[in-house]
């Protein structure tokens, strides 16, 4: 399972600036990081996502709503108040039983997931 944090608006925005327009046929629809991200976690194995929401919560569902992003459950909670990554995990306490990861929404993680998993379990962490 994965808790992946997703508070701030500004997470929606291209994964690249570079990135080509979406015009023409045949080129490639631009994500955002946040679905780069839960594409990554998803190839690894994942499929269980809970996003933490406080500031442009309606703008980041609607935008999850309409994308391409399939076979995942995506689970939502909000903050009363801005928490931090660790505080915001404590309204996860009951809901994840399992090894998970914490990842914040404005990084690329270039390691491979499934070798950090496999590291965390062997190591009993």
């Amino acid at each position: 399972m994965e808790f992946i944090e997703g508070r701030n608006g500004g997470k929606l925005k291209k994964r690249q600036h570079g990135d080509p327009p979406n015009t023409g046929a045949g080129r490639p629809k631009s994500k955002t990081i946040i679905e780069e991200i839960i594409n990554r976690f998803k190839f690894a194995g994942c499929s269980n996502f809970y996003i933490s929401v406080n500031y442009k919560e309606k703008m980041i569902k609607n935008h999850l709503t309409e994308t391409d992003i399939e076979n995942v459950s995506l689970n939502y909670f909000k903050e009363d108040s801005p928490l931090g990554t660790a505080g915001s995990l404590s309204l996860l306490k009951g809901k994840i039983e399992s090894t998970f990861f914490v990842s914040n929404c404005d990084i690329l993680i270039e390691q491979d997931l499934s070798e950090i998993y496999e590291y965390h379990q062997n190591n009993k962490n």
